[in-house]
């Protein structure tokens, strides 16, 4: 039974001239072994990458280990050649890396005990290999010993499937914020097709349901703000009322319809077009007074800052609308995603500005 490794037993395999020569070490116990396509098409290589290079970073500019060492030490047959590595490097250096959790965006993540015993007896494996790999990358023995070299591949195979089956489900329960803004944007933008082609009065309630789905849509991404985003210095998270949504609409609607049609034949718009707008009906139902979205769309300031606020929401649902088509590749931890952290802050910003200026009682202040 392997005894577990104390971190200073995996940490002595990061110094940075064992790195240099890890590659050689790893490519050498894999010319002792036949072809093994097991992980050829695994989709934990694409979700993965970073994890199946050949070589760490780096590597090509070293000083240290030179081109002709390495071919010397690992001439890689043929039929080998077509295949990802058999035990790349980067996941052997995160296997001495691993800790007991892991963060991925403000979440704490526990690794099962199961993976870390598997851990420590990858890294044990190595250890009883590393003496012998010395030998015979400086030419002092022909051949690894055949045992060690079978016990260090299956306990490699047991590791790296536990460690990519934990790194998944972790990624998966990362990712559920925003899959859920992804999941209620779906419907809002489907009954938001609907209004186009319904007739009246018919389209009045699609208007109504196209509402309760901007409110589930707003809930997700307020969760979404705040798990990526935080509460600091002490900020509540702002609460992402639909109204305002589209309350904006409606005032830069009214302002563009006053714009593009000008005065009436008494110095006002027709009151067919009022009542047929778009925005006049959303008005009507989140009960707007239209004397208030006059006046409102009247003024420019109020009138750029609900501009703003449409440029916002739309940058937002297309940038959702990216991130679905990539949902399975992306990044898990979030917060190094920089443009939607910058797309999330931007809106966040401008919602806040707009609920001071347009909703009671934020406006009352």
């Amino acid at each position: 039974m392997v005894q577990p490794l104390s971190r200073a037993d995996r940490m002595s395999y990061l110094h940075a001239s064992h790195q240099l020569i890890l590659p050689a070490y790893l490519k050498a116990v894999e010319e002792q072994l036949p072809p093994f396509p097991w992980r050829v098409g695994s989709p934990a290589m694409d979700r993965f990458p970073e994890y199946f290079r050949a070589d760490p970073a780096g590597l090509a500019q070293s000083k240290v280990l030179t081109e002709s060492t390495l071919a010397a030490a690992t001439i890689i047959p043929a039929d080998k050649a077509a295949l990802p590595p058999l035990f790349p490097p980067p996941l052997f250096l995160e296997a001495l890396r691993l800790e007991t959790t892991e963060t991925l965006t403000s979440q704490v993540f526990r690794f099962h005990p199961s993976l870390l015993r598997a851990r420590d007896v990858l890294v044990y494996r190595y250890k009883a290999l590393h003496p012998h790999l010395r030998n015979l990358l400086s030419k002092q023995r022909a051949a690894l010993p055949r045992a060690a070299v079978e016990a260090f591949y299956n306990a490699w195979k047991e590791f790296e499937q536990k460690f990519l089956e934990e790194k998944e489900t972790h990624a998966v329960e990362a990712l559920m914020p925003l899959a859920d803004c992804l999941l209620q944007l779906e419907p809002l933008l489907v009954s938001k097709k609907k209004e186009a082609i319904l007739p009246w009065p018919r389209v009045q309630h699609q208007r109504i349901s196209t509402l309760r789905c901007l409110e589930g849509f707003c809930k997700t991404v307020e969760v979404l703000v705040v798990y990526i985003l935080g509460t600091s210095k002490g900020k509540q998270p702002t609460d992402q009322d639909p109204k305002l949504i589209v309350m904006t609409e409606a005032i830069v609607q009214h302002a563009k319809r006053v714009e593009t049609e000008g005065a009436g034949p008494h110095g006002s718009p027709s009151a067919d077009a009022t009542s047929s707008s778009d925005a006049a009906s959303y008005a009507d139902i989140i009960k707007m007074p239209a004397d208030r979205l006059k006046m409102l769309a009247e003024n420019p300031k109020s009138l750029a800052l609900a501009e703003e606020m449409v440029r916002v929401f739309n940058l937002l649902i297309n940038h959702f609308l990216a991130c679905r088509d990539q949902l399975e590749k992306m990044n898990p931890n979030l917060e190094q995603n920089e443009d939607l952290v910058r797309v999330l802050r931007r809106y966040h910003v401008t919602f806040a500005k707009c609920q001071r200026s347009f909703l009671e009682p934020f406006n009352l202040v």
